[in-house]
């Protein structure tokens, strides 16, 4: 059965004077699709918040299934598409960063080890906590889960058949991505980086 978490993006942000991290508060929806599928895909997003925090970016190595991933994601992103009856017109390309690929990475390995799809890390961080842990500086973010899916374009075909996937790949106010894939589990992470 095809399986989403869906969070709302309505939501409103608090500011401080200090350097302390803002962020908002999601409701969760459970929908479920009545197509059997094998497949399970989910997806997050949250909008308007930051995080004050420096990044840690490293040099690293892009990895191949990041790489494929971005490259879907840009080549989608290059034409008009309707996702779920909203139309979208082509829009930028999304640039790597190294740490989403981490964070991608450590996520693909907890719902592995958890053997379930989940925004939220083995110690209970949300998706924007794990982000302020890998000291990423954002101003929205977004992630595809998976499962199931033997190779990246499967499953960037079964999110771009998804309406709040393909929304997410297709958000003009992403401009980074990373990913990756751990024993069948696929993570993509988007952001609108901030300074």
């Amino acid at each position: 059965m095809l399986t989403f978490i869906i969070f709302s993006s309505f939501s409103t942000v608090s500011s401080c004077a200090s350097a302390e991290l803002t962020t908002n508060v999601k409701a969760l929806n459970n929908l479920n699709n009545k197509n059997k599928n094998k497949y399970n895909i989910s997806y997050k997003s949250e909008l308007f918040a930051y995080s004050t925090k420096k990044s840690n970016q490293n040099s690293c190595s892009v990895t191949t299934v990041s790489k494929k991933i971005r490259h879907l994601a840009n080549e989608s992103r290059s034409k008009k598409q309707k996702c779920a009856g909203k139309q979208y017109r082509a829009t930028t390309e999304l640039s790597y960063l190294c740490d989403l690929q981490h964070m991608a990475e450590e996520q693909a390995e907890h719902l592995y080890t958890m053997g379930t799809l989940s925004h939220t890390s083995a110690n209970g961080e949300t998706l924007s906590e794990r982000a302020d842990r890998f000291a990423i500086p954002w101003l929205s973010i977004g992630e595809n889960v998976a499962s199931g899916y033997k190779s990246a374009e499967d499953v960037h075909n079964g999110w771009m058949q998804s309406g709040a996937h393909c929304n997410n790949i297709m958000n003009s106010d992403y401009d980074h991505i990373g990913a990756a894939e751990h024993q069948g589990y696929w993570v993509v992470v988007f952001i609108k980086k901030g300074s």
